[in-house]
This record gives structure tokens, sequence and C-alpha cells, in this order.
């Protein structure tokens, strides 16, 4: 019987804690969602999971930082304090920090002049960024080497002409 009584109240421990857990999450979202339907998530708690691109504009405490998924592109409003967390800005040459954020959508923001963006109240870093190892393929340096060969043959060939 003791068994069973321990049983019973770890099951229901598990249970409760996982709905305890799973009550409070906002839904996970993609950039185009918020655009597609912006009266649906418009002042409503969502998470994102993206990369930081660009760099962080500093305004007084806070800080604005953009951030790109693979369906679109937004601004977040966070503090100074939490943007410090972000090591890594994507951009041509580099993968930024992917960042898992949750935070109030703004379909037209009154603070910020009528801008869509996402007040963020939590922020993390879900996989650092890095730099993008960019290589030029062989196929490429022989076309070029062959190109430059025809532009020597051509030069010695038209200035024997001239």
């Amino acid at each position: 019987m003791e068994k069973k009584i321990i049983f019973f109240f770890i099951l229901f421990t598990l249970v409760f804690c996982n709905t305890i857990s799973y009550a409070n999450d906002a839904p996970v979202v993609h950039i185009k969602d918020l655009l597609d339907n912006p009266t649906l998530y418009n002042n409503k708690s969502i998470t994102l999971v993206a990369e930081v691109i660009g760099e962080a504009l500093e305004r007084g405490n806070f800080s604005w930082v953009n951030i790109s998924d693979d369906t679109g592109a937004i601004g977040l409003w966070l503090t100074k304090k939490d943007s410090l967390i972000i090591k890594s800005f994507g951009s041509y040459k580099s993968k930024g920090d992917l960042v898992k954020i949750t935070g109030i959508y703004n379909e037209s923001c009154r603070q910020h002049d009528g801008d869509t963006d996402i007040h963020v109240s939590t922020i993390l870093i879900s996989a650092p960024g890095k730099t993008n190892l960019l290589s030029v393929s062989p196929n490429k340096i022989k076309i070029a080497a062959f190109m430059i060969f025809l532009c020597i043959i051509n030069y010695f060939v038209f200035k024997k002409n001239t």
C-alpha cells in the first residue's frame, strides 16, 4: 500500500509540475506569423527563436536589436543590460547568436511612434554565433586562371598588331 501512495505522489508531482511550467510559456511563433496576422498577436506575450543581426543601438538604459529567422526580421526593445549578453551579431561574414526571446508583440507601438516591435521580457542565448568561413570553389579558381590566360594572349596578339 505504501508503494502505491509513493507512486501516485510522484506521478501527481510530475504531471502537476509539467502543467505549471507549460501553462506560463508563451507560444513559439515565427516572425512571418506576426507580420501576417498582427492583430492576432497584438499586445500578447510571444516567444521567438531567431538570429541576432546588425548591431545593438543603445538608447539610454535600453537598446534596439534586430533579429531574423527564415521568415523575416523584426526589432526588439530590451534593456541595455539584457543586450549585453549578446556577443555575436550576424552579418555577411558571421552568423549571429541564436536567441530565444519572450516579450510583448506590438503591431503599432505607441511608445515608438507606431513601429512594429517586441518589448522583450526575457532573452536567452540558444546557440553562440560563429564566423562564416567563406571559400572559393576549385572550379572558380580554374575559370579565373583560364580567363587571365586568355587576357594575356589577347594582350600580346593586339600589341603585335599595333
